[in-house]
């Protein structure tokens, strides 16, 4: 794990798919750091764990704004979100119910 790998704008580069998995890999990686902490306990690897925590931290972020800007930009074509949700019946409206319901 090259610490220079996990800087944002080489995060932001990358795909979801990848960043996903590369997430999986470093929670992969802390969990056998962490096992190794409780057997042995070398200095070198304990300090490892916090590089490890960050580049989940900074991956998760990248993540979270990439699936934030897609939602984003996929609610920002509707022109008017009231007919939006009048046509797939989302919405419902309470002047249109069965007068049973009212």
């Amino acid at each position: 794990m090259d610490p220079k790998e996990f800087k944002a704008n080489k995060l932001r580069a990358r795909t979801v798919e990848e960043l996903e998995s590369n997430l999986t890999e470093l929670k992969k990686e802390l969990a056998a750091l962490r096992v190794n902490q409780v057997s042995s306990g070398v200095a070198s690897k304990l300090a490892k764990i916090k590089l490890i925590r960050k580049a989940i931290a900074r991956t998760l972020t990248i993540l979270n704004e990439k699936k934030r800007s897609d939602v984003k930009s996929a609610w920002s074509s509707r022109s008017n979100l009231k007919e939006f949700n009048e046509a797939n019946g989302t919405n419902f409206s309470f002047d249109k119910r069965p007068r049973e319901l009212k």
